[in-house]
């Protein structure tokens, strides 16, 4: 029977890209020793994605982002957010275990967080500039407002029905930035030959990037981190269900992680 630690342990075969010394993927909560029958997998252990975990029978939840709401070093700093220790006895006192996949799959190659958020966007063909974390495409030629309206049609899917938009409506875009999560940045988008690029709200701030692109006449599409990171999340659970066979991986959607309320 596979364990949380076999995972791992092809999570560090795989991962070449990763500073194994210096990596938020490891076991946070629970034992790597845990026999494991049943995986959860989602993009964040929030209390709600925890107890459906537990309604599935699963021994192990891996996660892309933080369980203890510090991205490194989680128990270190769990005394400075209200309610974290609580929240780690509540796992362990269910016999789960929290294994976090982040930089492993951020990278991963034709599969990872940006390979598959840009499938999942309808991108096809190979990027015509890559870096780590981030690709551009060669995309139809379409104006930035109406190409907005492409990328609404495909979050509407996963909680997100409308995208924020910032530049000229009219902008030409023939090259597009698709990056991965919080690494999605204009200025290098731009650099790479993109005439937009889509960033998400947890990384790119108004005051900042985002106004620099409105003044380089660079167009920027936006959307929620999770919006982003959920097509990534689902391909890392079919990907680890092919590689573990014994076990099943129940990947347990979330999306888009807030809600608009108009009048």
């Amino acid at each position: 029977m596979a364990k949380a630690q076999d995972i791992l342990n092809y999570m560090r075969e795989v991962g070449t890209w990763v500073n194994w010394e210096h990596t938020v993927d490891r076991v946070i909560v629970g034992s790597a020793e845990a026999e494991v029958q049943h995986a959860a997998v989602a993009w964040i252990p929030s209390r709600e994605a925890l107890k459906r975990a537990m309604e599935l029978g699963c021994q192990l939840f891996v996660t892309h982002e933080p369980t203890l709401y510090s991205h490194t070093n989680e128990l270190d700093s769990i005394d400075k957010w209200p309610g974290a220790p609580e929240k780690k006895k509540f796992i362990e006192d269910n016999g789960l275990t929290i294994l976090r996949c982040h930089d492993t799959w951020d990278n991963m190659p034709d599969v990872g967080i940006p390979w598959s958020w840009a499938a999942f966007l309808g991108i096809e063909g190979q990027p015509s500039a890559s870096r780590p974390y981030m690709n551009v495409y060669p995309v139809p030629a379409t104006t930035l407002d109406e190409l907005a309206r492409r990328v609404a049609a495909r979050t509407a899917v996963i909680g997100e029905p409308s995208v924020q938009v910032a530049g000229d409506p009219k902008l030409r875009v023939e090259h597009l930035g698709i990056g991965t999560g919080c690494a999605c940045f204009p200025v290098a988008y731009r650099e790479m030959g993109a005439d937009a690029g889509i960033v998400c709200d947890d990384g790119t701030s108004y005051w900042q990037a985002i106004q620099w692109a409105v003044d380089q006449g660079f167009g920027i599409i936006r959307v929620n981190h999770g919006t982003s990171e959920e097509p990534g999340v689902a391909a890392m659970a079919r990907h680890f269900a092919k590689k573990f066979p014994d076990v099943t991986f129940h990947h347990i959607p979330q999306g888009c992680r807030f809600r608009l309320v108009g009048v």
